[in-house]
């Protein structure tokens, strides 16, 4: 295996250090648009539209779309693993992006030095946004290297966070996962994305 450049752990990554110290992937829910805007109109008759939002938002009644994959494994690849596509106006409404991914390499390399570590670990995930196509955006998570023991990574960015206010009006979110080089493998146990969305005020 090549050793390539050192990388860093998830949590040194710019785009991971942005997410919710408490990253509980919400479930997914029933609510539409159309629910919010029903609930929002039957409140106001009772509370201001200010302590409205309060509580729709503490209670997270959100509109939520999600996307998960089977387990699959890949050898030397970029693999799209889901993309949620949204239509125009979801797009303006989103509120939250939550990821969960538990996965592991092929538990051996070439470099035991390493071992354990995030040190020159190829197999990783990146997280679409601004362009849904690209694959080489930055980290997500990245596994730790040559170990087989399944990991989990979690994330969560709310509506205050640069991720979400960045992506606001897009039509795509999409998972990647990756292995570079010959021999290393990415094996994903479980991915699943969640988009959650609330209809701004009129």
């Amino acid at each position: 295996m090549l050793p390539g450049s050192e990388v860093g752990s998830d949590a040194d990554d710019i785009l991971a250090a942005t997410a919710s110290t408490n990253p509980s992937t919400p479930p997914t829910s029933t609510i539409s648009l159309a629910d919010v805007l029903r609930v929002r109109m039957m409140l106001q008759s009772l509370l201001p539209i200010e302590l409205i939002e309060v509580i729709l938002h503490d209670a997270e009644y959100y509109s939520v779309v999600s996307r998960s994959t089977v387990p699959r494994n890949f050898t030397d690849s970029d693999i799209e693993l889901f993309a949620i596509i949204l239509n125009e106006r979801q797009g303006h409404c989103i509120q939250e992006v939550s990821v969960l991914i538990r996965g592991h390499d092929q538990g051996w390399s070439s470099y035991p030095q390493d071992r354990g570590t995030y040190r020159n670990s190829w197999t990783w995930y990146t997280l679409a946004t601004l362009n849904p196509h690209d694959r080489n955006g930055p980290r997500l998570a990245t596994n730790r290297h040559a170990d087989r023991d399944t990991q989990t990574h979690e994330f969560r960015w709310g509506r205050r966070s640069q991720l979400v206010q960045d992506i606001k009006g897009t039509r795509m979110v999409a998972l990647w996962a990756h292995a570079r080089y010959p021999g290393w493998q990415n094996f994903v146990e479980e991915a699943r994305l969640v988009v959650a969305l609330y209809p701004r005020p009129s």
